[in-house]
């Protein structure tokens, strides 16, 4: 069948493109408990919810991710939210969507349908099934409910990004993009499951990911291995890192990256090669405002 008009490409080719910061970290800075599922406040809360994307897109982000990161049926079972998927996909595609809707069409952000990982490790085939199951039902409520593309992210088993893709691929016809979240530092970092970083990038590739993408690591690491990734495939590479790493205080966790730090190493990303950037954990509309300065 043909596939969805390639917004996402389309953006990408016009230039650096701008993400948003971490949603979760704004909303626990406005009340959310540390063991509340963040999608839970598209039902409960949603004007907190806009008016978080409200601050990004304010700062100049081109693209917006829903709230929707654990809103697959396998974490919101394990979260005590059982059978809700498709409401609080609907619910956080309508926030993020009605928040891009406020600026001129010429400037309208992407939305992007944001799908995590599902918290459950595979043990057998049977569990393969389930992760395809959560994540093709994912993928069609939040296509239906209107999104741009589905951005994966923070997927450190690499064969749940590949099912992940697959999944949302066959269910949806729109573009997706698959950010892995890889551990160790510098340029030893890797992914779990036996599988380098170079070769995960290569499998999802081939699976037909309209662009892959780093995030929840620290701007030194990323720049690190960046060029490393830029060999390894063609397609856009989008690096969304943490503001730095975090110290617990008072319960909360600090991250002690500034905007203007953040925004000049991820500017050098830009540089060498990156097609887009934005935050992960720590950072906000301020860290959003830096980058739209700094890359131009």
């Amino acid at each position: 069948m043909d596939r969805h008009p390639t917004l996402l490409t389309d953006r990408i080719a016009r230039g650096p493109l701008l993400l948003d910061g971490a949603l979760a970290t704004a909303l626990f800075a406005r009340g959310l408990g540390r063991d509340v599922v963040p999608d839970l406040w598209n039902v409960d809360r949603p004007q907190e919810v806009g008016e978080v994307h409200d601050s990004h897109r304010r700062a100049g982000s081109q693209v917006l991710q829903t709230n929707t990161f654990r809103s697959n049926a396998l974490a919101l079972a394990e979260r005590g939210h059982p059978g809700r998927a498709e409401e609080f996909n609907q619910r956080g595609a309508a926030i993020a969507l009605e928040c891009a809707a406020r600026s001129p069409l010429s400037e309208r952000p992407l939305v992007a349908g944001n799908i995590g990982p599902s918290g459950k490790r595979m043990q057998n085939a049977g569990s393969c099934q389930e992760w395809t199951d959560a994540f093709a039902q994912q993928a069609e409520a939040l296509a239906a409910a209107g999104v741009d593309y589905l951005g994966l992210e923070t997927f450190t088993d690499p064969e749940e990004a590949r099912v992940a893709l697959e999944a949302a691929r066959g269910a949806t016809r729109l573009e997706v993009s698959v950010s892995l979240a890889p551990t160790g530092s510098g340029s030893e970092l890797h992914q779990l499951g036996g599988s380098t970083l170079i070769d995960s990038l290569g499998v999802l590739a081939a699976e037909g990911a309209t662009a892959l993408g780093l995030n929840c690591c620290s701007a030194p690491d990323l720049l690190a291995i960046l060029p490393l990734c830029l060999t390894a495939t063609d397609l856009p590479l989008l690096l969304r890192p943490n503001a730095g790493l975090p110290a617990e205080e008072e319960g909360r966790l600090i991250y002690p990256e500034e905007p203007a730090s953040f925004a000049t190493q991820l500017a050098t990303a830009i540089q060498l090669g990156a097609a887009g950037v934005g935050g992960c954990c720590g950072t906000d509309d301020r860290h959003t405002r830096a980058l739209r300065k700094a890359i131009g």
